[in-house]
């Protein structure tokens, strides 16, 4: 029986480097936030500017950089997108005053974008030699029957 402590032990240098990609995803957005909610002393305002600069950073994420996105751009310019909006969140927190978070954000955010493609160039491809094929699935989805046909699938 294998204990969970046996189980937390990362020795994948890939593991590493993608939970230091995410946690510097969500840096991103929240630094964004943050430094959009600074620029206002009005309480309403920096909750709408926060809450704007998350959306906006996490909607381009989502719509060009994500790995499931179907609109996800090329590699080359996928990293200048995400070098591109660390950059601004960088700006934005030195605009405020936070050079410290700023630094470390620059840091991290620009090391785990270029690390993950230096990671996926080392990669061997995979094999594709191998590969069985298969005949096309010719059966017609399953559907849930509408109208009158809906009635007799009851009985």
């Amino acid at each position: 029986m294998t204990t969970a402590s046996s189980r937390t032990t990362v020795s994948n240098p890939t593991t590493a480097v993608l939970t230091m990609r995410l946690l510097s995803e969500i840096t991103l957005v929240a630094s964004a936030a943050w430094a959009a909610a600074a620029h206002t002393r009005s309480v309403v305002g920096a909750i709408a500017l926060g809450i704007g600069a998350a959306l906006v950073i996490a909607g381009v994420w989502g719509v060009w950089i994500a790995p499931a996105s179907r609109r996800r751009l090329p590699d080359p310019m996928r990293l200048v997108l995400e070098l591109l909006l660390f950059a601004a969140a960088v700006a934005g927190l030195l605009l405020v005053g936070d050079a410290v978070p700023a630094a470390v954000l620059a840091m991290a955010g620009g090391g785990t974008a270029v690390g993950v493609r230096l990671l996926r160039s080392g990669a061997p491809e995979p094999d594709t030699t191998e590969t069985e094929t298969t005949e096309p699935d010719t059966t017609e989805p399953l559907r849930r029957p509408r109208g009158r046909d809906r009635a007799r699938h009851r009985q």
